[in-house]
């Protein structure tokens, strides 16, 4: 058969108001879970679904590495202070003198 001959044969079939069989429901209810075929329409949620799931773990990354990024930075800043404070305190010492009291004379 040629595809247009298929599909005027598609065109002309009409119910004929028989309820699909329970044997043909259960079959394709079979082939449907065998290959995952739950339809398009689940497809397509599922992968927006993934598409949300995705684009939240992003903005959930682009947080933390901003907050990464803050904390490196605090992080420098307190590094720099504490060598300043170290080279002040080495400083001081050398300018230290220290006064040892005279023995009184009695």
């Amino acid at each position: 058969m040629s595809p247009s001959n298929d599909r005027s044969m598609d065109a002309e079939w009409k119910s004929n108001g028989r309820p699909e069989s329970t044997l043909a429901r259960d079959f394709s209810a079979a082939l449907d879970e065998m290959f995952n075929l739950n339809g398009i329409g689940a497809l397509e949620q599922a992968v927006e679904e993934k598409k949300d799931t995705v684009q939240s773990q992003k903005y959930q990354l682009e947080g933390l590495e901003a907050r990464l990024r803050e904390t490196d930075e605090k992080l420098k800043q307190l590094a720099a202070k504490h060598r300043r404070n170290q080279s002040q305190i080495s400083g001081a010492d050398c300018h230290i003198v220290r006064t040892v009291p005279l023995p009184s004379k009695q």
